[in-house]
């Protein structure tokens, strides 16, 4: 992917930005004050093409412009195979829901072939350009990024760390997974394996107990025979005895039918007596009862001449509430038209408007247009302070950038080695090369730094503000003026409404007077009075009716009284009869139960022992078939056994076949051989590009094994350098050379991604890779760029040194202004 175009608007400071990058020559500087936002610029591709920006904090939702419209979009025209493509991904936020659209367009056909839906487009860029951490590793280069494998100094377990991180590049890390999965099999069956054999150690033989259980149950079964024969005997005896008691039984109906009959004779004198009893108490209750309905008769008449006198009383409360109510209303109408008089009395006492005040407030509009007119010229002319003050600010940055660099210029002057010949001769040598436009360089730094001083003398000086404090104070004087004049007019109507209130406050007085009720004494009293008599007396008809029925009830009581007395006297006679006759009976019954109890106590004992007899066949048939149930169990038990023995094997077996295949996918096994298969291409891109960045000073090899005393070889990774000074681990070196040495590996790891992968690296970016390198290490990286630039389609470098960027094919400046970014551009091609 080469990028041709870039543009933001709405992103970051960038309300409307763009950048033509085929107008420029490789490598391209980006430099840019703090703020500015070139990360934005550099990171666009990444954020339009999978929709975030790489080392930008938040989504990419936040990366929209403060104070703007909610509205953002990302423009990147890039080539692909030689055709070119269009990438527009367009960010919206409302404050409430947040959405995308994305869109690729084939320029040459002018049709869109992804989109508008943000998967699909982005499932079609990763077809055609790799997934967005392929881009990471291929792209964007700086120090502790996405997989980075050189590290730093002193980080812990780094050789684990690079072997993952390059399995990851490969793509092995998904032998990890393998690995894990087949480790967890391999303790689960040996886990299993183990538990079966702990149950087969602690458990018993059961042939053993197979035998045991076999005599026991002959046994029961002899026990069950002879048993059975002595139940068969008791059973022919107990059908004799149960013959005898059959025959014994009967002829006790005569018998019986005497003495029931005696019985039910009894009961019957027993009935006539209660009923007796009861008709008896039943008179004396009801004769008491019916002695209180001359004083029932009393108070019912009193209640009637309660009740008569209480509806009258009512009557005259009816009367007296409504003068009640008419009292009210009169009074509070009274109230009413005295405090509309009093409020018309104060309205009509209250100030009036004077000559002057009218005169102060006819001139408020003239006050207000002069205050606001005021207002707007100190407020342009604050505007343009804070402008002129912003030039200033912005040349006195540049002044003392420029005075900065002509420092350095100056100090490596002041260190320019002195000639052996004339100057004209040495110009040319190799040596003095780098000293030769110095001077000049410096000059037009001077020139500058006076253009500067020119410009900044240039700036008008900040003007002072105007007051508005008298204008105010005037126009507060007028306004109180208007407010009174308002208020005298307000005072006015308020009079005429509080008039037109008083005379219906009249009108109401007056129909009251028309209206005055006749004066009534407060009966109250009276009335409560007759209720609580008739709250003493309640229930007096009631218990004049339970009276009148008393004497009802009495009288037919009497009648049934005697005729009862006469039923209990016959009943009587009929039971003392019975009883004589009944006697004998029960005796000849007693003598026939005697002898039936007898043959009864033989039936029963024999019974018991065909039961006892039946109960020890029981208890052997139990003992039988819990014999049978325990050979079976211990039968089941004794293949359970042959089971487990089996399965215990058969995991045993599982486990060794597992470990070996463990060992397989483990670090030494597979990942190992394509680790050692894939190190050497890297290896010679990496010392390739140390070769031709050192010019053969500095070499590079990466080491996968080290040789153990035994023979065998451990894990390793090291990334070694070798200098002058012999071989050494890489971040054994230190300053300049570190970086230098992280730099260039971080560039051959992007190369070899794009190799393996199938996405060649056609652009790089390079975020402050010039830090710390030192003049010799900067002259060694910019090596390496020009020659990378015939192959790569564009190298783009953000630093913040002027000399830097001036040393690369072109530059692209962003400037920040009131509109937002603006881009200044040089050494664009032919």
């Amino acid at each position: 992917m080469i990028p041709i175009s870039t543009t933001l608007r709405g992103i970051g400071p960038h309300s409307d930005t763009s950048v033509n990058w085929s107008d420029l020559t490789s490598p391209v500087a980006v430099t840019a004050s703090y703020g500015t936002g070139k990360t934005f610029l550099v990171e666009a591709s990444l954020a339009c093409l999978w929709g975030d920006f790489a080392w930008y904090g938040g989504s990419i939702y936040d990366a929209l412009s403060q104070g703007g419209t909610g509205e953002g979009s990302i423009e990147l025209v890039f080539e692909q195979h030689g055709r070119k493509y269009r990438a527009v991904r367009t960010i919206k936020d409302s404050g409430k829901t947040r959405t995308q659209r994305a869109e690729l367009w084939d320029v040459a056909q002018d049709v869109m072939v992804a989109g508008p839906k943000v998967t699909d487009f982005e499932s079609r860029v990763t077809a055609m350009l790799g997934d967005r951490d392929t881009a990471l590793s291929s792209w964007f280069l700086s120090q502790n990024r996405k997989n980075d494998l050189c590290g730093q100094p002193g980080e812990t377990d780094l050789v684990s760390r690079r072997r993952a991180t390059f399995n990851a590049l490969i793509g092995s890390d998904a032998l990890d997974a393998i690995e894990k999965r087949v480790g967890e099999e391999q303790r689960k069956r040996e886990t299993i394996a183990s538990d079966l054999e702990i149950q087969l150690a602690g458990e018993p033989d059961p042939a053993i107990a197979i035998e045991e259980a076999r005599t026991v149950l002959d046994a029961g079964r002899e026990g069950y025979d002879l048993t059975l024969g002595h139940v068969t005997a008791a059973d022919t005896i107990l059908e004799e005895a149960r013959k005898k008691l059959r025959d014994a039984e009967g002829g006790d109906d005569v018998l019986l039918a005497q003495i029931r009959e005696s019985e039910a004779l009894d009961r019957t004198y027993a009935d006539r007596i209660l009923t007796v009893d009861k008709l008896n108490a039943d008179l004396e209750l009801y004769s008491a009862r019916a002695a209180g309905l001359p004083n029932a008769q009393h108070d019912v008449a009193q209640i009637e001449d309660l009740q008569t006198r209480r509806t009258a009383l009512r009557e005259q409360e009816t009367a007296w509430t409504a003068r009640e109510r008419w009292q009210k209303a009169l009074d509070k109408a009274t109230a009413d038209h005295r405090q509309t008089e009093s409020m018309i009395e104060g309205l009509t006492k209250a100030s009036g408007v004077t000559d002057a005040d009218r005169a102060l407030a006819a001139k408020l509009p003239e006050l207000r247009a002069g205050y606001k007119a005021q207002l707007e010229m100190n407020r342009e002319q604050e505007r343009k302070n804070a402008e002129w003050e912003r030039q200033r600010n912005s040349l006195l940055m540049d002044r003392r950038s420029l005075e900065d660099h002509l420092a350095q210029i100056e100090t490596r002057l002041s260190r320019r080695p002195e000639t052996p010949a004339d100057d004209a001769i040495c110009a040319t040598c190799p040596l003095m090369t780098e000293w030769g436009d110095l001077p000049g360089k410096a000059e037009q730094m001077r020139q500058g730094i006076v253009s500067l001083n020119s410009d900044i003398g240039a700036i008008p000086d900040v003007q002072p503000i105007s007051e508005l404090t008298e204008l105010l104070t005037r126009g507060e004087q007028a306004k109180a003026a208007a407010d009174r004049i308002e208020a005298a007019k307000a005072n006015e109507e308020a009079v005429k409404d509080q008039r037109l209130i008083l005379a219906r406050h009249q009108d109401a007085l007056n129909a009251l007077d028309a209206t005055r009720p006749p004066e009534v004494a407060d009966p109250r009293a009276e009335l409560a009075d007759a209720q609580t008599n008739l709250d003493a007396l309640s229930g007096a008809r009631e218990r004049l009716i339970l009276c009148e029925e008393a004497v009802t009830k009495a009288e037919r009581i009497q009648t049934e009284l005697l005729s009862a007395t006469v039923e209990q006297c016959t009943a009587g006679k009929a039971a003392r009869a019975a009883r004589e006759k009944a006697a004998s009976a029960k005796a000849a019954l007693d003598d026939r139960v005697a002898q039936r109890e007898t043959l009864r106590q033989a039936v029963e004992a024999t019974a018991q022992t065909v039961s006892h007899h039946r109960a020890t066949m029981n208890t052997h048939a139990a003992d039988i078939a819990r014999n049978e149930a325990k050979i079976e169990a211990l039968e089941e038990r004794q293949v359970e056994q042959a089971g487990k023995r089996e399965r215990a094997k058969k995991y045993r077996a599982d486990v060794d076949g597992l470990r070996d295949l463990r060992q397989c996918f483990g670090p030494k096994g597979v990942r190992q051989i394509l680790i050692d298969a894939a190190v050497p291409e890297l290896e010679a891109i990496a010392d390739a590009l140390f070769e031709r960045a050192t010019g053969g000073r500095m070499r590079l090899r990466i080491a996968t094994q080290t040789a153990l005393r035994d023979g065998s070889a451990s894990e390793d990774f090291r990334i070694l350098v070798r200098d002058e000074r012999g071989e050494r681990d890489a971040l054994r070196y230190s300053g300049g050379q570190l970086q230098l040495i992280q730099i260039l590996f971080r560039i051959s790891v992007a190369i070899w991604v794009g190799r393996i992968r199938g996405h060649q690296p056609d652009c790089l970016y390079l975020d402050e890779a010039f830090d710390r390198l030192g003049a010799e290490g900067t002259d060694d990286l910019l090596r390496v760029l020009e020659h990378l630039g015939s192959s790569i389609g564009l190298i783009c470098v953000v630093t913040h040194d002027p000399m830097i960027a001036e040393r690369l094919s072109s530059q692209v400046r962003l400037v920040s202004s009131v509109g937002g970014v603006s881009v200044e551009t040089a050494g664009g091609r032919n």
